[in-house]
Parts: structure tokens; sequence; C-alpha cells
């Protein structure tokens, strides 16, 4: 879902070397969209995929939390 969702990379059915030799033919031969990729796999990262990210998130959950447990 990342990948799909960020466009930062390709997918590629488990367990099917070909398909995998094939994805990594295609960047090779064009480097441009692996570079995009990488780009927008680096911004999420920053962005969204992150420690910080990841804290604000559970102390998000957190105060929710307690006020459910307030209001009762």
């Amino acid at each position: 879902a990342l990948v799909r969702e960020e466009q930062c990379g390709l997918v590629v059915p488990p367990q099917d070397p070909a398909a995998l030799a094939k994805a990594i033919v295609c960047l090779h031969d064009d480097p441009t969209p692996a570079a995009e990729m990488g780009a927008r796999g680096r911004k999420a990262v920053e962005e969204r995929y992150n420690i910080r990210a990841a804290v604000h998130d559970f102390l998000r959950m957190y105060e929710q939390m307690a006020e459910l447990v307030m209001s009762k």
C-alpha cells in the first residue's frame, strides 16, 4: 500500500523472479523514473513516515483514549 500510495517504487508479485528482473532492467534502462520514485519515497519518509509522526499519532491516540475514560 505504501509504495502504491506514495508512488515510490515498483510492486512485483512475490516469488516471481522474472517480474523482479523485468522491473530491475526497466529501471536500469530508464533511470529517470527510479530517481523520481526515490525522491517521492524520501519526501514521504521525511514528512509522514518518521519517528516524530509516529509519536504524534500515539499521543493523539492516548489523548483520545483519556477523553473517553474521563467522559464516563
